[in-house]
């Protein structure tokens, strides 16, 4: 299970670092777009507790989470099953992903450089870091399209290999969805926000849904994982992030 929620993060970093040059849109209001703002969190430590629920239409796994990040340094998560062991504990840093399944014993360490050739995709860190902090993934620059649909604002942002719609809420200018998707393919990502509490004047969305659709030969698969924070910190204050693997353990990929 630990090798399934490392998949959906590399997979999360791939399909939105898949661009490598800016995103762009024509816009038919740049006047509109000017005033247009989005409320994106600046930070230096984020600290949460938090379940999940991870679904892939074969398996139900619902588990505790702490999640840990020092902003553009580190992310650092585990995973406590219900039975209150912990599975596994999860490091991701500007070069790599490290995974350590601490069941069976053997960890497993993922580049960045390494995976983008191998699945033909840019990956890096600090767009994980946006989706998992529920910021905007890219810059708001003038050739953005921005439309009025609702409650919301659309910023659309878009390339050759990849569209990216913002769905900013109208009152509190946050990220209430992200629906990413890859021209040409199957492939799509969408988050959604919701329950966004005041943490000292920090506006952030305690309950996190994420959809994973991807095609591997001729098979869809589908994955949803659902993060819901029952406690969650932003502070100047520095974290630990501990990542000893033992000896024994086996190195694995």
């Amino acid at each position: 299970m630990s090798k399934k929620i490392t998949f959906l993060l590399i997979f999360s970093i791939g399909l939105l670092g898949s661009c490598k040059r800016a995103l762009y849109g024509p816009s038919t209001d740049k006047a509109d777009i000017k005033g247009f703002a989005v409320k994106n969190i600046d930070f230096e430590y984020f600290n949460s507790k938090a379940k999940m629920n991870f679904y892939d239409g074969a398996n139900n796994f619902d588990a505790s989470m702490n999640i840990r990040i020092k902003k553009d340094s580190i992310i650092w998560i585990n995973v406590i099953p219900m039975l209150g062991i912990e599975a596994a504990r999860v490091a991701l840093t500007q070069d790599s992903i490290i995974m350590m399944n601490k069941i069976d014993n053997y960890y497993s360490v993922f580049y960045y450089d390494s995976l983008s050739h191998k699945y033909n995709i840019n990956l890096n860190f600090n767009l994980l870091q946006s989706l998992l902090i529920a910021n905007t993934p890219y810059s708001k620059t003038l050739k953005d399209k921005v439309n009025k649909k609702g409650d919301y604002y659309v910023l659309k942002q878009e390339n050759d290999t990849l569209v990216a719609e913002n769905f900013i809420g109208l009152e509190n200018q946050k990220l209430i969805r992200l629906n990413l998707t890859k021209p040409g393919n199957m492939n799509s990502l969408s988050t959604n926000y919701s329950n966004f509490t005041s943490l000292d004047g920090v506006v952030f969305p305690f309950n996190h849904l994420i959809n994973l659709s991807y095609t591997q030969g001729v098979y869809t698969y589908k994955i949803d994982l659902k993060i819901e924070h029952q406690k969650a910190e932003f502070s100047n204050n520095s974290l630990k992030f501990p990542f000893n693997i033992p000896q024994k353990y086996e190195r694995r990929y």
